[in-house]
């Protein structure tokens, strides 16, 4: 999902070297953390193995938006304006 702010294991703020990292992806990823400062092994972990798949999560939540019926926001609409 997102990029944690912070390690899991000891708390060092490491978010802010996210877009560096990234942008670099065509070089040596354990070169490229060195360079970033990133040296504990479970800060260089969370980043070797991020997974970035926010488009995608955003994509189903726009599929799902997408699906919901007419009928069900009218429904949705009068219940709202009964609890008035």
């Amino acid at each position: 999902m997102l990029f944690p702010i912070r390690c899991f294991t000891c708390a060092n703020e490491i978010a802010h070297f996210y877009g560096e990292f990234e942008r670099r992806n065509k070089e040596n990823p354990h070169t490229v953390l060195d360079e970033l400062g990133i040296y504990k092994m479970c800060c260089r972990m969370i980043f070797l193995t991020h997974a970035s798949n926010i488009l995608d999560v955003a994509q189903q939540f726009e599929y799902k938006k997408l699906t919901v019926s007419k009928n069900t926001l009218k429904s949705m609409s009068s219940i709202i304006k009964a609890k008035k």
